[in-house]
Formats: structure tokens, sequence, C-alpha cells
């Protein structure tokens, strides 16, 4: 277990200089942008970028392997959004009570 966690501890400090030049390139990319669904365009493929970093972390993946699950890792991302929206929204709403 703690062998586990010094590797995940590796792996954010190598992808946090890559995560830092990402942002910094999406944040010059972007800040010209007022079309909606160009923006839209961009958020996704800084997301492509992060999440393929990621993933390439792992000494057995491929860039082959990234293209091919891209489209279902983006729907997971999507998914887990979505639930954990959900489920704040719930726990505040059942905190709070019904009528407020």
């Amino acid at each position: 277990m703690k062998g586990q966690k010094n590797q995940e501890n590796d792996y954010i400090k190598e992808l946090l200089p890559i995560y830092r030049h990402l942002t910094a390139e999406h944040f010059q990319r972007i800040e010209s942008i007022t079309d909606p669904n160009e923006l839209r365009v961009a958020e996704v493929a800084y997301q492509k970028e992060q999440m393929r970093a990621a993933f390439l972390s792992n000494e057995l993946a491929t860039d082959e392997d990234f293209e091919r699950l891209w489209p279902s890792l983006l729907d997971e991302q999507l998914r887990q959004h979505a639930q954990g929206v959900f489920m704040q929204v719930t726990d505040s709403i059942i905190k709070e009570g019904i009528k407020k």
C-alpha cells in the first residue's frame, strides 16, 4: 500500500510540469475565443491533452491505445462529473430540507 502511494506521488510529480505547461498554453489559446462552439472545442482538446499525459504515465500505454480509448475516457469523465453534481445537489436538498 505504501509503495502504491509513493508511485502515485511520483506520477503527480511527473505530471505537474506537463499540466502547468498545458494549462498555460490553453489559457493563451482561449484568451481571444468568443465563439461558444470554438471554446468548447478548445476545452475538449485541453482535457484530451491532460488525459493523454496521465494515460501515458503508464509505461505499458501507447498513443494508439489512448486514441482508441479516448472516446470512452471522455464519456467516463462526463459521467463522473454528472454523478458528482447529482450527489452534491441531492445531499444539499436532504440537508436543507425540500421546502426552504
